[in-house]
């Protein structure tokens, strides 16, 4: 018999990103479970040129986006109090050392606030979060877009409003695809544990 879940258990899922990590509530509804709130987190690095000119050294800079980070994850467990945080950790198929930092920066980050504040965590891959929203292990950015706007109608997608006319009103990729991601790591975990016999 399938484990049933009381109406209010919330679930935080996390796309643990360097650049832009995605955050999402999930919570269980009386009809079923519906997203509460939704965002990425956009920390913008100081160019070379910035940095040379205010003598930073590039891991200062590193630091000062962590910092920012976890400050806006603390507040986000304060705010939201869930029940466990489901996070999908990045995997090491970065092409370059910097991509390979960041993500390494995103996981630690991540990882070490929830465990400092005493949250439970569920761990999960890129590829489990793509098949639990497309059914498909390889799914594309967009397709994980897709996915969460058929399940959720009402989903606050961050929409472009500088830039071309014509691109404005469209989908802002960058805290888009991580707000994709995020939802779809509390629903990967709410779908193993309603799945998973008493």
């Amino acid at each position: 018999m399938p484990t049933t879940l009381p109406v209010g258990f919330r679930v935080l899922g996390i796309d643990a990103g360097f650049a832009a990590p995605g955050w999402s509530v999930v919570q269980v509804g009386n009809e079923g479970f519906e997203v509460k709130k939704a965002g990425a987190i956009i920390t913008t690095g100081t160019s070379a040129k910035e940095r040379k000119k205010g003598k930073i050294y590039k891991s200062e800079d590193d630091a000062r986006r962590i910092e920012e980070i976890a400050g806006t994850f603390r507040e986000l467990l304060c705010e939201f109090d869930p029940h466990i945080v489901a996070i999908e950790l990045p995997t090491s198929g970065a092409k370059s050392a910097a991509a390979i930092k960041g993500m390494a920066y995103a996981a630690a980050c991540v990882v070490s606030v929830m465990k400092a504040m005493d949250f439970k965590v569920y761990y999960l891959t890129p590829r489990a979060n793509k098949l639990t929203a497309t059914a498909d292990r390889l799914a594309s950015k967009q397709a994980m877009v897709d996915a969460i706007s058929r399940q959720f109608p009402n989903f606050p997608w961050p929409l472009k409003t500088t830039g071309m006319k014509k691109n404005r009103g469209k989908l802002d990729e960058v805290p888009g695809y991580a707000m994709a991601d995020a939802t779809s790591a509390a629903l990967t975990y709410l779908a193993e544990v309603v799945n998973k016999p008493e």
